[in-house]
């Protein structure tokens, strides 16, 4: 594949993964301030028509049940986002402006990361899990090439 082709794949990649980062904040700050009781009304008449229709729906059941038990992790959650979002918005600034040290530091996080969805994955086997970690798989593909190309440029 074409160099120039595999820079714009990169660079899309990590502003992806930039945004992603920022709705994680995003996400975690509004966990940290809601009230268990709110989400969990919220997901309630988010889910009460599907529910109607098929009493037994996956998903609904399943929204339904991490609501009701977030109130127990709710702060673990919030700062586990907030943390995970905001690392993954410094270090995709960082790879944008070309900084070096952020290569490795990525590829470090990436691995880490895939570690832990192959854990989940072997424990729920959602195909969810599967797509994440090959969508990972590619960034530290793309990352690990990059990071060989910058290495060698002169200054």
């Amino acid at each position: 594949m074409p160099s120039s082709v595999l820079d714009k794949s990169f660079k899309t990649v990590i502003a992806l993964k930039g945004m992603d980062g920022a709705l994680q904040v995003l996400g975690g700050t509004l966990l940290y301030y809601l009230k268990p009781g709110t989400l969990h009304h919220a997901v309630v008449w988010l889910t009460q028509r599907e529910l109607s229709e098929d009493p037994r729906d996956w998903i609904a059941w399943h929204l339904l049940l991490a609501a009701q038990q977030l109130g127990d992790v709710k702060t673990f959650a919030a700062v586990y986002l907030g943390v995970h979002g905001f690392i993954k918005i410094l270090l995709a600034i960082s790879l944008l402006r070309g900084a070096l040290w952020a290569y490795p530091t990525m590829l470090g996080y990436l691995l880490v990361a895939i570690g832990y969805q192959l854990y989940r994955y072997s424990l729920s086997h959602a195909v969810g899990w599967l797509l994440l970690i090959v969508f990972d798989a590619g960034v530290v593909g793309l990352t690990w090439h990059q990071y060989q190309e910058h290495r060698q440029l002169p200054g």
